[in-house]
């Protein structure tokens, strides 16, 4: 006789998302008769835990388990491609447009030369507020403040400023109100009922849709000549002729959004939390010296023996920071590693099946975690450990499909997801180089979100041998 379900409300999912999710998610849970598929139910919502990454690719490859990804429910279609839009587990899900071609076929060295000197203008803002102000500043909030402009800014060049004042409101609404929906709320009311939940989301998604849909109009009309994404990708062409939609471009840019509000922040935090003066000094130290060397022009223009000048130097600003910054590269792997933005994964059976040969009924919910799979021991040495080094050998070729899945477990890479990393690759190169968290913790608190937010207060400023202003390279 299988064990009964462990029972999990939706307060205690949304109070402490992490602790009340440890014992069904973590790799040697006890609960559930110790197997890899264990039985539990959030708010009523019955279903399976899976627990190995094996597990998860059996789910993925299963015929008769096909599955879906609805935190909406069968009366959700009026917002159901939006919010998956907005979940970094669902972007994957969608098919690949015009857009996300667009961006693939010009690739994001077109805003290298940007990312820097406007990653380095915030962070150096935000340092300065903090120095001024009359009580210690928390470092989340300022990380999220300034990732969210870089982010709008690169979106499109009307945003910045008063304008992305205006929306930070609704953003936060999704984060919060939508993640309650997603995680919560599947088991406690019929799908076709809305509830209050369901009403906060809808309205800030239509205050997002009435600022970003002129934007978008203007450059299909051609009244706006801006360098930014969203007037590439009004401008893509598929190789049928075809150009994306208003609302193509308007699911993306969403999704972009949410990005910097959620996801880059949330990943520069936990890095700059690990690595500081006082903790990972040495590493520290390496990832400056690594810099300055990749940033550091040629003293003289070298030629050639014929006499040729030679390719210049390769800058971040124009070349894969993998290959010119690889320690800062594994700096931001082992960031996704510990502190995924898709930290949990809800799916809805379509069919009956079994999974890890336990049962599952149709519609039963299936939950995965890569924040608990990315911790586990039997695939990560030292588990929690900020240990960047670990993927400098073969680890990546190594592992299982699923044991590394930092925004989610299929489909190709979003829009979104290129540029997170490509960012935070660079956050973390201007961070290292003049900003440190002031007696970082040694544990940080979750709250629930779309992305788990820390709710962990850390103290953040300038070093005291260097702004961040030289980061403009």
């Amino acid at each position: 006789m299988s064990p009964p379900p462990h029972k999990i409300s939706a307060k205690e999912l949304a109070l402490h998302p992490l602790k009340a999710l440890a014992p069904l998610l973590a790799p040697d849970a006890p609960e559930g008769g110790g197997g890899r598929v264990a039985r539990m139910s959030v708010e009523g919502a019955a279903g399976l835990a899976l627990r190995g990454p094996e597990e998860v690719e059996e789910l993925l490859s299963a015929r008769a388990l096909k599955v879906s990804f609805a935190p909406w429910g069968d009366g959700g279609q009026r917002w159901g491609a939006k919010g998956l839009a907005l979940h970094p587990a669902g972007v994957r899900l969608r098919p690949p447009g015009r857009a996300h071609d667009a961006l693939r076929a010009a690739g994001p060295a077109l805003f290298y030369a940007r990312w820097l000197p406007w990653i380095s203008q915030a962070l150096t803002s935000a340092a300065e507020e903090a120095a001024a102000a009359p009580a210690p500043v928390a470092l989340y909030p300022a990380l999220r403040r300034a990732a969210l402009s870089v982010v709008a800014r690169t979106l499109c060049a009307e945003l910045p400023g008063e304008a992305l004042d205006a929306l930070t409101p609704h953003l936060e609404t999704l984060d919060t109100s939508y993640a309650r929906l997603l995680f919560t709320g599947r088991g406690s009311r019929p799908a076709w009922l809305p509830g209050s939940e369901h009403k906060r989301v809808a309205g800030a998604l239509t205050q997002l849709e009435h600022a970003l849909r002129p934007l978008i109009r203007a450059r299909i009309g051609g009244t706006v000549d801006a360098d930014d994404l969203l007037t590439r990708w009004v401008d893509a062409e598929s190789r049928d002729g075809r150009r994306p939609t208003e609302g193509d471009v308007l699911s993306e840019a969403l999704a972009l959004l949410m990005m910097g509000y959620t996801s880059l922040p949330k990943l520069v935090f936990g890095a700059a939390c690990q690595v500081h003066p006082k903790g990972q000094l040495e590493l520290l130290e390496r990832l400056r010296r690594e810099r300055e060397q990749a940033l550091a022009p040629p003293s003289a223009t070298p030629v050639s023996a014929a006499g040729d000048p030679l390719k210049a130097r390769p800058t971040p600003q124009s070349a894969p920071l993998r290959a010119l910054l690889p320690l800062n590269a594994l700096v931001a792997r082992e960031a996704l590693r510990l502190y995924p933005p898709a930290w949990l994964v809800t799916y809805a059976a379509r069919g009956a099946g079994a999974l890890g040969g336990v049962d599952a009924q149709e519609g039963a919910a299936l939950w995965a975690s890569p924040w608990a799979l990315q911790r586990d021991p039997r695939r990560f040495r030292e588990a929690e450990r900020f240990w960047p080094q670990r993927w400098a050998g073969q680890l990546s070729a190594e592992l299982p499909k699923a044991s590394f899945a930092p925004f989610g477990f299929e489909g190709p890479p979003s829009i979104s997801e290129q540029l997170c990393e490509e960012l935070l690759q660079r956050f973390l190169m201007v961070w290292f180089s003049g900003f440190e968290a002031l007696d970082p913790p040694e544990h940080i608190d979750w709250a629930l979100s779309l992305c788990l937010r820390p709710t962990t207060e850390v103290r953040w400023g300038l070093q005291a041998q260097g702004g961040g202003g030289g980061a403009e390279g």
